[in-house]
């Protein structure tokens, strides 16, 4: 079962977030420019259709990055995702580019460092339910908060929660929903 799927991905990293905060680590901000970053996805989502009648899904899936962090204090991502969940022979398959600014809160120790962010997403995908699809286009706008948690000076982990709207252009459906991430960020280059 999907939620079950959900719950087991969260017990996992919550381990991994347990590992980290007993590692020694060389300090909460990491001091490269650029990092690459690979995550995994947890999403809840309901599919509202103009006529009404939706459906709620539990998704899983993954995305990679590229940041760049001109400061210790902000940073740019850029990169792609994709999920994939069913709901009672119902499929939803969403995938896409995505926008996203960072920027800490300056309230975190040298274990945990907190921040705050934004996401914008040009998304496509397909909604499937007994043998017939709808393409699906659109815009996902979203924000939420996060923590990197240094494991050693240049690899981070990194857990969020995000909430987002999804305007799709095409087949008439809009949605809501929330994604927990848990990825591992590697940092290269020098300032």
């Amino acid at each position: 079962e999907p939620l079950m799927r959900i719950v087991s991905v969260t017990s996992v990293l919550g381990g991994v977030a347990a590992f980290a905060l007993a590692s020694p680590t060389a300090g909460a901000q990491g001091t490269q420019p650029f990092s690459v970053q690979v995550s995994a996805l947890a999403a809840h989502v309901t599919l509202s259709p103009s006529d009404g009648f939706g459906a709620t899904f539990s998704e899983l899936g993954g995305e990679a990055q590229i940041r760049y962090a001109p400061s210790k204090h902000w940073s740019l991502g850029a990169g792609f995702q994709f999920t994939t969940g069913t709901n009672q022979g119902q499929t939803l398959a969403m995938s896409g580019v995505f926008l996203e600014p960072r920027v800490t809160l300056g309230v975190g120790t040298p274990r945990i460092t907190p921040y705050l962010a934004a996401r914008l997403a040009f998304m496509r995908g397909t909604d499937t339910f007994e043998g017939e699809s709808i393409n699906l286009n659109g815009q996902t706008l979203g924000g939420g908060a996060g923590a990197l948690i240094p494991i050693s000076k240049r690899i981070q982990l990194d857990v969020s929660a995000l909430f987002a709207k999804n305007r799709i252009g095409s087949g008439g459906f809009s949605s809501m929903g929330y994604v927990v991430r848990s990825g591992l960020s590697v940092g290269f280059g020098g300032r």
